[in-house]
């Protein structure tokens, strides 16, 4: 995992994020934030895991009842504090074991982390203990058939990458098969119910003609996970 790399990046993450003509984070607000909120239909008490600079946390904070979130990056989580005034932040590793909270959850969303982890198991132990029965898991993935120009589908390998195609924002990200995801977390329990291979809508092409490649396959993979 790319414990403190945050940390070191951060400046540059949000330098990125507030350049308009960036079709990376436009992608994300714009489209993919979409495709995950309409899996997200648990709203009580929600957990976002890897919440960043806190820019989904928000869409779920005004969605939810009550909303938790947790980073490993120090200055993420102050600028999440900065964006979201009503939610609870605490620092967790989640590859680590998870603090006890004082409370269990009806949704926990985990958006664009997995692939930085190089073990996703412990985070599929720990949010099955900490949902509530009928609780969902909301996950959402780069699509690994994106990686295919890098590595082989089938082998899942360590991925040399950028952020938002940024050069100065470079880091390392897991490939995993779209099997792999879902086997884990139904390993301990989840039931998979939604799959949502979301790719590149025309629209979006028209204001950012560099993503008309991206149009051949699925972008993101958005997975839907129950607690019976």
């Amino acid at each position: 995992m790319n414990n403190y790399i945050w940390d070191k990046l951060f400046k540059k993450y949000e330098q990125s994020v507030k350049k308009d003509e960036n079709a990376d984070f436009a992608y994300e607000s714009l489209v993919n934030t979409l495709s995950i909120l309409s899996l997200c239909d648990n709203l009580g008490v929600a957990l976002d895991l890897g919440c960043g600079d806190g820019r989904f946390t928000k869409e779920l904070e005004v969605r939810c009842q009550k909303t938790f979130a947790v980073d490993l990056s120090d200055s993420m989580l102050k600028q999440a504090k900065k964006v979201c005034l009503n939610t609870t932040f605490l620092k967790v590793d989640l590859e680590n074991k998870f603090p006890k909270f004082n409370t269990k959850f009806d949704l926990i969303t985990c958006k664009l982390v997995l692939m930085y982890l190089t073990n996703i198991e412990n985070l599929a132990c720990e949010t099955y203990k900490i949902l509530n029965k009928n609780g969902a898991l909301v996950v959402s993935v780069t699509h690994p058939m994106k990686w295919m120009d890098k590595t082989s589908y089938l082998k899942e390998d360590v991925v040399p990458g950028e952020i938002a195609n940024d050069k100065n924002l470079k880091v390392t990200f897991k490939s995993r098969t779209i099997q792999t995801y879902i086997n884990t977390f139904t390993k301990y329990g989840f039931h998979l119910e939604v799959v949502l291979e979301t790719g590149v809508p025309d629209s979006f092409v028209i204001k950012y003609p560099d993503y008309l490649a991206f149009q051949k396959k699925p972008y993101r993979l958005n997975l839907k996970f129950v607690k019976k």
